[in-house]
């Protein structure tokens, strides 16, 4: 009797996708600098009172901004006036992912804009605000108050 071999599947590469993580390879040492740049900046403005914690999902709407997936002017604005942020620090940390999102024309499932497939730890804060966004598009035509309880810097009642 013979065994039947198991159907694999592969999932096709995409060029555009290796383009992109090769360029970040090449300029990890600048994303590195950054991001230490962001932790020095962050431990020394903890006085300030703006959470560490609630930056991430800012930063990932500046960049969603930046790569054009997701308009948000005020996140942009936003984070470049936090005590704790450094411009410089930003553009080390996104400018090479930036770089290389333009050179190959990929975008990082986590930086797209409305959020498609399997929600991961890794790209759950994208899935929620495609979540939320659709939600208040939905409701917001029929309700009087729409009162946002948040504890980051929620740029959604600033948009509307």
């Amino acid at each position: 009797m013979e065994k039947s071999k198991p159907d694999i599947k592969y999932k096709s590469v995409n060029p555009a996708a290796w383009i992109y993580y090769f360029a970040c390879v090449l300029l990890f040492p600048a994303i590195l600098v950054g991001y230490v740049l962001w932790i020095v900046k962050l431990f020394a403005a903890r006085q300030s009172g703006v959470s560490g914690t609630a930056q991430g999902p800012l930063y990932a709407r500046w960049f969603k901004h930046r790569l054009g997936t997701r308009h948000d002017e005020t996140a942009y604005r936003l984070l470049m006036v936090l005590p704790s942020v450094s411009p410089l620090e930003v553009q080390f940390v996104f400018g090479p992912m930036l770089i290389a999102s333009r050179v190959s024309g990929y975008e990082p499932p986590t930086f797209r804009y409305p959020f498609e497939g399997e929600v991961s730890l890794q790209n759950q804060a994208g899935a929620r605000q495609i979540f939320y966004d659709l939600a208040v598009d939905k409701y917001l035509t029929s309700i009087t108050q729409f009162v946002v309880l948040g504890a980051g810097f929620d740029t959604r009642a600033l948009r509307l």
